[in-house]
């Protein structure tokens, strides 16, 4: 029995010392091989030059080093390197090809070219094409927070005359993570008041959008935004309205408007506004009727501006 228990013990003793060792050995190689092995750093993205592709319906970039020292040396090198032009067409040099900058002063971090009236005779999808290789390649330079653009001495603004103001890369890049390519130009027909502000007329207006914004909803904002001048119509909802939400099921469109568009703001009949909304909403595809209503405050506010409205032609000009 004696001579059991001793075998016994000589045994666990064994295994434990053998345990003991391998745990030893195991773990001085991982150390050693922690000693011996470089900390893998993630890779930064170098610079790009961007460029309007061929076909004029995205960008196109190349990599690029920068050799300048200074902000201003850099500034100047990336002017020089946006009018070089791809030898196999691959893609449009914006600067000298497209439009040409006249001036460029750097104040407080932010760019600002200055370009001649010329500008405002570029096509509207290729313009904002443009805009984008130009703020997306001269906002990488360091010391560059934004880019402005001027036209004739004067800041650049869009079709509607809102100030375009400083511009960042990030505007241009969709939330999907992909290029500008999600641009489009559409032509939408809308129905504005007439002089006397009871009934409407319609007039067609070209649009460059981004693809992630409803058709539907863009059709609204442009309503909201009024009626250009020299198209014989008249503004219809309160420019400080806002669309909250516009959805389409099942040829319905939804609009849910901000209380704003209560507020009449031009000398319009109810009728005139409701179907400007309504008439320029069933001219696009799929939509039959359109719901108008006003949220505020979590219920949904009844008023002869609101409710179900079809197709009405007796009311258009």
């Amino acid at each position: 029995m004696r001579i059991k228990e001793t075998v016994t013990t000589l045994y666990k003793t064994f295994m434990g010392r053998m345990i003991s060792g391998l745990v030893l050995a195991l773990s001085l190689c991982l150390i050693l091989s922690g000693c011996g092995r470089e900390e893998v750093k993630e890779e930064e993205p170098g610079f790009e030059l961007y460029y309007v592709n061929s076909s004029e319906t995205g960008l196109y970039k190349v990599p690029y080093t920068l050799t300048g020292s200074g902000t201003e040396e850099m500034v100047d090198e990336v002017t020089e390197a946006l009018k070089n032009q791809s030898d196999k067409l691959l893609y449009k040099t914006v600067i000298d090809n497209i439009f040409m900058i006249e001036s460029v002063s750097i104040n407080e971090g932010q760019l600002i070219l200055g370009f001649s009236e010329e500008y405002r005779n570029t096509d509207p999808l290729l313009e904002v094409l443009a805009r984008a290789s130009i703020v997306r390649s001269y906002g990488q330079i360091p010391g560059i927070d934004g880019v402005s653009f001027t036209v004739g001495g004067e800041p650049l603004s869009d079709s509607a005359g809102n100030l375009i103001g400083v511009m960042v890369p990030e505007q241009f890049i969709t939330n999907a993570g992909k290029e500008i390519n999600a641009y489009e130009k559409a032509k939408l027909n809308l129905y504005f008041a007439d002089d006397t502000g009871e009934k409407l007329v319609m007039t067609s207006r070209s649009v460059v959008y981004n693809t992630n914004i409803p058709l539907e909803k863009l059709v609204v904002d442009e309503i909201i935004k009024g009626a250009e001048e020299g198209t014989m119509s008249y503004s219809t909802l309160n420019p400080a309205a806002k669309a909250v939400s516009v959805t389409v099921t099942d040829g319905t469109c939804y609009v849910n408007m901000d209380p704003a568009y209560l507020t009449v703001t031009y000398p319009v009949t109810d009728d005139v506004i409701v179907y400007s909304i309504a008439n320029s909403l069933i001219e696009l595809d799929g939509i039959n009727k359109v719901q108008i209503s006003v949220d505020e405050g979590g219920s949904a506010k009844e008023s002869p501006l609101t409710g179900i409205f079809e197709r009405n032609l007796d009311i258009v000009e």
